[in-house]
């Protein structure tokens, strides 16, 4: 379980380090998801357990 954790952490912290190279608006990214902003901010800061979203989000990033 453990691992999953470790998994999902480096997910979350690669998607932030694009974002800040790239200097991308969070909102762009919640709209392209169809979140809504305040939910996407809680991805980041409540880590999911689902990798979907993290995958999702390094997709669009692309």
């Amino acid at each position: 379980m453990e691992d999953k954790k470790d998994y999902i952490n480096k997910l979350a912290n690669e998607c932030l380090k694009i974002i800040a190279i790239k200097k991308i608006k969070m909102s762009n990214i919640a709209f392209q998801m169809g979140l809504n902003l305040m939910d996407l901010y809680k991805l980041f800061v409540n880590y999911n357990e689902d990798l979907s979203y993290y995958l999702e989000i390094l997709y669009l990033l692309q």
